[in-house]
């Protein structure tokens, strides 16, 4: 990374924000020649969750995508760049889900639409007839690899495969962590120890429940029979090591995973700006969506 570039961001970590009071909800306006998007409502249980889905001319598989955002913030308007952009480059079908946002429904309510959506469009009424994979950056990385658990669990319908991209995967982000990037990134690179805490603040209701596999899929006992797995995580990234630490866990209860280590910022496959990469993260995706075995290694 550039010298000026880390000294801007490093600045930009300073500053406080009340993820109460500030939520980001612009749209971002995109080119659709050669990808269509339809909103649409899926029921679940008591309410409709709304969903945007991202039809490119080609369609290979479906992505179901969950958004970053720490839990708090994100949506599926701010997304629409990034899913546009996923559907153009894997030749998905993207369905990007507006799940409930804390602190107005805290834990486990947003889990719960994620796990609900995912449930129908495994299901015999879905519109779905091809292969499905989930997928989430950050607090979304986070739900995709609950889903997961959960539905090994429950049977109801099994994922076959899961990308999770700088998944927060554990509970403790400050100088008690046993993960030297927390350490190393929690202060200068836009997500610090501070903003995960207050993003978890808002989150978890119950302080007790910080520990469960729910919201910290590394504490989980049991691990056997998840998807095959691509972790990309990013070097200047406090939740680097507990991602990686999540994928080698992953490895030793027998499931397949990918793991790469982008030179970058958490976040960073959002960001306009860092398309060498972006580039790199599509290369891998494409790579493990086109894999019948996957090797269980870190790259």
């Amino acid at each position: 990374m550039k010298k000026i570039t880390k000294k801007i961001i490093t600045k930009l970590s300073k500053i406080d924000i009340d993820y109460k009071k500030e939520r980001i909800l612009k749209d971002i306006v995109f080119n659709e020649k050669n990808v269509k998007y339809i909103d649409t409502f899926i029921l679940v249980k008591d309410h409709n969750v709304k969903v945007r889905l991202f039809i490119p001319k080609i369609v290979n598989q479906t992505i179901i995508y969950f958004h970053g955002g720490g839990f708090v913030t994100g949506n599926i308007s701010n997304y629409s760049k990034t899913c546009y952009d996923l559907a153009t480059n894997t030749n998905s079908l993207v369905i990007s889900v507006e799940y409930r946002l804390a602190p107005e429904f805290p834990f486990p309510n947003g889990l719960i639409d994620c796990y609900n959506v995912t449930k129908y469009l495994y299901s015999k009424d879905s519109f779905i007839d091809n292969d499905i994979i989930i997928m989430g950056d950050s607090a979304g990385a986070n739900i995709a690899s609950v889903v997961s658990i959960i539905a090994s669990e429950k049977k109801e319908f099994k994922i076959e495969k899961q990308i999770l991209l700088y998944p927060i995967t554990y509970h403790i982000h400050d100088e008690n962590s046993i993960f030297e990037s927390v350490k190393q990134n929690g202060n200068d690179y836009i997500l610090t120890n501070k903003r995960i805490n207050d993003y978890l603040d808002l989150y978890v209701l119950d302080k007790k429940d910080l520990t469960s596999k729910y919201i910290s899929p590394l504490n989980a006992d049991n691990l056997y029979n998840q998807p095959d797995t691509l972790i990309i995580t990013a070097n200047l990234d406090p939740l680097r090591d507990e991602g990686e630490a999540y994928g080698n866990k992953l490895l030793k209860f027998n499931n397949k995973v990918k793991m790469y280590r982008i030179d970058n910022i958490h976040g960073f496959f959002t960001i306009p700006i860092n398309k060498k990469e972006i580039n790199k993260c599509y290369n891998y995706i494409n790579n493990f969506l086109g894999d019948d075995v996957v090797e269980n290694k870190m790259v």
